[in-house]
């Protein structure tokens, strides 16, 4: 029961969306889960579909979420702070998710940070696997509160688990030299 968190860094970007989703789209997944797939660590979530580990490396640097084994998460956006300062890190959103396996969906309840103000809203996400065992989510969702009240999205990310060693590393670059 963990979200997918980390696609809402994206969602931070844009808005919240729709809770529906396509019941036929979710019936064609290749894979069923008994569980969601997002579990309990540090998540990032592309939107293009990364196609190595220095893509992923990447997408880890630059935002990613710490997922719980409860379902809920904090999201962070890292930024440069200049030539030999290291990073800034900002948190972005946070929020609690809850998989539905019958349904194959995960719902999360969001709040994302954006420009100073705060928007609620929900998310369902569906998961299904590439050929090549990637996982791709299909969002969509609606902002229920906050400046993009009513405002739906709907997009596919590619969650990405980050590695330990490099999220601590990466965490550690936020303090001064």
């Amino acid at each position: 029961m963990n979200c997918f968190g980390k696609f809402l860094f994206l969602v931070t970007a844009c808005c919240f969306l729709n809770p529906a989703i396509d019941r036929a789209s979710a019936q064609e997944s290749s894979k069923k889960f008994s569980k969601s797939p997002v579990e309990a660590g540090f998540w990032s979530w592309p939107k293009v579909k990364p196609t190595g580990s220095a893509e992923i490396i990447k997408a880890c640097s630059e935002s990613m979420a710490v997922v719980f084994g409860d379902g809920r998460y904090i999201g962070m956006r890292f930024e440069s702070a200049g030539p030999s300062r290291g990073k800034t890190a900002s948190l972005t959103d946070h929020g609690r998710c809850y998989f539905k396996e019958a349904e194959q969906v995960e719902i999360c309840e969001i709040a994302v940070m954006e420009n100073g103000q705060v928007n609620r809203g929900v998310i369902s996400q569906h998961y299904d696997t590439e050929a090549d065992g990637s996982l791709r989510a299909t969002v969509v969702g609606r902002s229920l509160e906050g400046p993009k009240e009513g405002q739906r999205l709907n997009f596919e990310i590619f969650p990405v688990k980050c590695d330990d060693d490099f999220v601590y590393e990466n965490l550690l670059s936020i303090f001064p030299r």
